[in-house]
């Protein structure tokens, strides 16, 4: 009898641990992505914020750690080591998108990388990521951040190329949620 209830009382304890270690992975994420869209691109604080990631081997941190390098080309002296540094990034963005494919962070992390980069890296094919984020934003009834949602819905609304009736419909969605919160 008293092995059953170690056995039970061990058990309940291994399911706490998990659900705290999944909460605080979770929150991670969350002050991952809100540390991201803080940063001022004008300060070039985009390597602190690499480094602060250097430990989450998350798909989407890794995300956020190849836009962050990517951006931080700008940063850098010299051509090369400008393309160098992009290239980092770029590395990271694809090999988040390998890792998790249907996530819509990580498609609007390399879209915007893509979106933003010059043509002459040739890093524009901008189609697969922009039909995920269209999906995505489209959801009237969404599981995703509404942090990240008002971000991406915000970005393609001044950023991408939609048509009439996509721009009509995320800004109702825009709408409706500004109501609902």
């Amino acid at each position: 009898m008293r092995r059953g209830f170690l056995h039970e009382f061990s058990y309940l304890i291994m399911l706490i641990s998990l659900s705290f270690s999944f909460n605080a992975s979770s929150q991670d994420v969350q002050s991952i992505r809100v540390s991201f869209f803080s940063l001022d691109e004008k300060d070039c604080g985009w390597m602190d914020f690499v480094e602060s990631l250097d430990k989450n081997e998350s798909a989407v941190a890794m995300a956020y750690k190849g836009s962050a390098l990517a951006a931080s080309a700008q940063c850098v002296n010299g051509p090369f080591n400008k393309l160098k540094q992009f290239n980092k990034g770029r590395d990271f963005l694809e090999k988040a998108v390998a890792l998790e494919p249907d996530n819509a962070e990580i498609r609007f992390l390399r879209y915007q990388v893509k979106r933003e980069s010059p043509w002459i890296l040739n890093y524009k094919d901008l189609d697969e990521d922009k039909s995920i984020l269209i999906k995505e934003v489209m959801k009237e009834n969404s599981s995703m951040d509404a942090f990240l949602m008002n971000k991406m819905r915000e970005y393609l609304l001044n950023k991408a190329d939609l048509s009439y009736l996509e721009k009509e419909k995320i800004n109702s969605l825009n709408h409706n949620s500004n109501r609902d919160g």
